[in-house]
């Protein structure tokens, strides 16, 4: 009855089935006041899951069952061996969540998946897809440019001076203690002198270039313009632009560069989901402290090792592979290798990889592989792999992202 009102006084209902598991937990503990606490903590973690659970789903209800009691009792009793082994995690392009930011409230959020085919991601997207990803595109770097203080507008105080909210230097870099306020495209006609844009290069006509927002495009003249940044300009690319409109309706370009750039922590305070895990691989807040406390503590050790063009076919490229392992060997923490391919030096076709005999040869050339992986045992028993196809592999080609290599490939890699 105890444990039962428990659950009842947090808005929470159990099932016969989960209460009696409770029971079963909260018997191996001798002392009542480490029972309590116990209960407790079990209590804390569940309401937590299940109200993050309703913010994501819109569920209504909190029905607490066997598998997810089971799910938190686990986790409440991992150490911190348990916590390192898992803090590597994987996802694939269909699994990796969408952040959109909504224009309206000026905010982020996690993209719902649309409805049609039972809300999965495909390879086949439609036009609307498209449109939608040049659009979010074009919204997150435009509200990451309206928080930088050379365009957020400075507040003034009663006695007419500007408010010591942002730096002196980004203050002293608008003349006249202004800020510089970005033109949509659309007001550019009618409006003399020169303004900033923000905007997509994109190629209209055969070899003219236009300035594109979500307001609508213009044509530039590039033949006076300074580039401000080094890096690459090229179509598709968004950039920032100072110039003026001309009589005949064409933009001529001052100076143009990459947008401003911002540091990770400001991003995730700007996102507000600093305290979440956005990948949503993490099962709770509490997870995601263990994983920081782990990644305080250990973090500076870790390593990945890349290596790309991974012929296995290639007697020097395995000749060089057992090197690397030999050295790693006495390593702790081991670092993680990750294997890109093309795993083959010749391509598929020519090695008759859509027969049965071709399939064979890449078998038992990951084959191979796990043969001198087990040569060190530290390596086998704890070392984590990963492997990504390359274009000449096996699987859809010509397709990205591309799908993962098939499993009858890295059998023998996962067995042993």
């Amino acid at each position: 009855r105890k444990v039962a009102r428990a659950f009842k006084m947090r808005g929470l209902s159990i099932q016969t089935s989960a209460l009696n598991g409770m029971m079963n937990v909260l018997r191996r503990e001798e002392n009542p006041m480490e029972r309590d606490e116990k209960m407790y903590a079990i209590l804390d973690e569940i309401k937590e899951r299940m109200m993050m659970n309703r913010v994501s789903t819109g569920s209504g209800q909190l029905v607490v069952t066997e598998q997810l009691l089971a799910d938190v009792v686990a986790e409440l009793t991992r150490n911190g061996m348990d916590v390192a082994e898992e803090a590597v995690q994987l996802l694939g392009a269909f699994e990796m969540p969408r952040l959109a930011f909504d224009s309206m409230r000026k905010q982020f959020s996690l993209a719902a998946e649309a409805m049609e085919d039972g809300g999965k991601r495909s390879l086949f997207g439609s036009a609307t897809n498209k449109v939608d990803m040049y659009a979010q595109r074009f919204a997150l770097i435009q509200q990451r440019i309206m928080r930088q203080d050379l365009f957020r507008p400075k507040l003034v105080t009663a006695d007419g001076r500007y408010s010591n909210n942002t730096s002196d230097t980004a203050v002293n870099a608008g003349s006249n203690n202004k800020t510089h306020v970005i033109t949509p495209i659309e007001s550019l006609l009618g409006r003399t002198g020169i303004k900033v844009l923000l905007g997509m290069i994109v190629q209209v006509e055969e070899g003219r270039y236009y300035l594109e927002d979500h307001t609508g495009q213009v044509p530039m003249d590039l033949t006076q313009t300074e580039i401000l940044t080094d890096c690459f300009l090229n179509e598709n690319c968004i950039v920032l632009v100072e110039g003026e409109i001309n009589d005949a309706g064409v933009l001529t370009v001052h100076r143009m560069g990459n947008p401003i750039i911002e540091s990770r922590l400001d991003s995730l305070d700007a996102i507000g989901l600093q305290n979440s895990d956005i990948f949503s691989s993490i099962s709770s807040l509490s997870e995601l402290e263990k994983l920081r406390e782990q990644e305080i503590e250990h973090g500076q050790d870790g390593m990945f090792v890349i290596l790309s063009d991974v012929h296995l076919d290639n007697p020097a490229v395995m000749r060089n592979l057992d090197t690397l392992f030999e050295g790693f060997e006495g390593m702790q923490p081991l670092p993680l290798f990750v294997f890109m391919g093309n795993f083959v030096s010749r391509s598929l076709s020519a090695l008759g990889a859509a027969t049965s005999s071709g399939a064979k040869m890449m078998v038992g050339l990951f084959d191979e592989l796990a043969n001198l992986i087990s040569k060190y045992p530290a390596i086998a028993k704890e070392g984590r792999f990963v492997f990504i196809p390359g274009p000449n592999d096996a699987g859809l080609t010509g397709i990205m992202p591309r799908p993962p290599l098939p499993n009858y490939f890295t059998a023998s890699l996962r067995s042993k």
